[in-house]
């Protein structure tokens, strides 16, 4: 059923002079459908108005004859990639611009930089795998003011005491990570958000923030080391017979583990490992044996080929406790027919990760 409302109207009969009462019947719907149709173009325009006013700082009077303003363009995240023990890092972005004006009067700014989210006295990024681990960081702003550059320390949260000005471009920010915090990381993916702050020189309430991502990977580097090996000294006595046995024990250290490890001699005899005379030619063969263990169980020929071993996956020195040996064997025939003296070789031994 319709609903109606009712328009009182005066209206004067010419010539009567009465005064009577028209009422005029209007659909209470068409009213309705108008009031929302007005409703709906007042929120058009309130959203077009929102988009339009953006993200960009501004406020009425001030000199110039303006609002006072303040831009930061937008900032591209820095992305190192995989660090593979490489040392220091560092990444310049690209020149930015930032806009500082009361009117049309170009203004001076001040920046800062912050962990978006987080008062840290520290640029941190953080161990994506939820290790809580992280690695410190570094920014340096490079601020332009009348054609001159001026290079700047950042703190987190400090507002930097130096200014820079346009024309465009007029920042550009320097990202630091140390050798020695990549060192001591956990390998893995680390992360972290900031924000760099702009403001109108004393003017505190006119300012600008943009966010900016830093990333590196950590990843475990192969590393293998030997430790521990000296000279190897044999004393013969005359009246003695039997083979002569030294052995050596000594650290091998590898990330992954197990490794591979051949040996070279600097003095061969027919195709043999040998020692040689140090005031001749003459050369007296050995034997080389080798074992991952220190009591000399599971010898290995060391001169045959590689042979292999499982060393400390932790520790690059052990952690002060030998886990190999090297055994040199003299021959008891070959002692007896060599002539007295010195002998003397260089053994190189080469460990490679598997």
């Amino acid at each position: 059923m319709p609903f109606f409302l009712f328009e009182k109207q005066e209206k004067r009969v010419p010539g009567s002079g009465v005064n009577y009462k028209v009422c005029h019947r209007i659909l209470a719907e068409d009213c309705l459908r108008s009031a929302r149709a007005m409703a709906a173009a007042a929120l058009a325009y309130m959203v077009i108005l929102f988009v339009l006013t953006g993200s960009t700082h501004v406020s009425a009077g001030g000199g110039g004859g303006g609002a006072k303003i303040v831009t930061i363009e937008t900032l591209a995240d820095v992305d190192f990639g995989d660090w593979e023990d490489a040392g220091s890092i560092t990444s310049d972005s690209s020149s930015y611009c930032i806009t500082a004006r009361d009117g049309n009067k170009k203004k001076d700014f001040k920046v800062s930089m912050s962990n978006a989210g987080s008062s840290s006295s520290t640029f941190d990024l953080y161990d994506l795998g939820g290790s809580g681990e992280s690695i410190a960081i570094g920014f340096e702003a490079f601020l332009v003011k009348n054609g001159v550059t001026y290079q700047v320390t950042l703190s987190p949260g400090a507002l930097n005491s130096q200014k820079g000005k346009e024309p465009c471009d007029n920042i550009t920010l320097r990202t630091n990570i140390a050798g020695s915090a990549l060192t001591a990381a956990t390998p893995g993916d680390y992360k972290g958000t900031f924000t760099l702050f702009a403001q109108i020189h004393n003017s505190s309430s006119h300012n600008d923030e943009e966010d900016f991502d830093v990333e590196v990977s950590v990843v475990a580097a192969t590393q293998v080391q030997i430790s521990g090996l000296s000279t190897i000294v044999f004393e013969t006595d005359p009246t003695s017979s039997g083979e002569l046995t030294a052995d050596e024990t000594f650290c091998i250290h590898s990330t992954v583990g197990d490794y591979s490890i051949s040996t070279q001699s600097s003095v061969t005899s027919n195709g043999s490992f040998a020692l040689q005379s140090v005031v001749g030619s003459e050369k007296l063969p050995i034997d080389v044996f080798f074992a991952d263990n220190v009591t000399g169980a599971s010898l290995q020929n060391a001169e045959t080929g590689d042979v292999t071993g499982s060393g400390d996956s932790v520790s690059p020195n052990c952690s002060g406790v030998d886990n190999s040996m090297v055994r040199i064997v003299i021959a008891d025939t070959d002692i007896r027919a060599s002539t007295s003296g010195d002998y003397a070789a260089t053994l190189t031994l080469t460990v490679t990760p598997q």
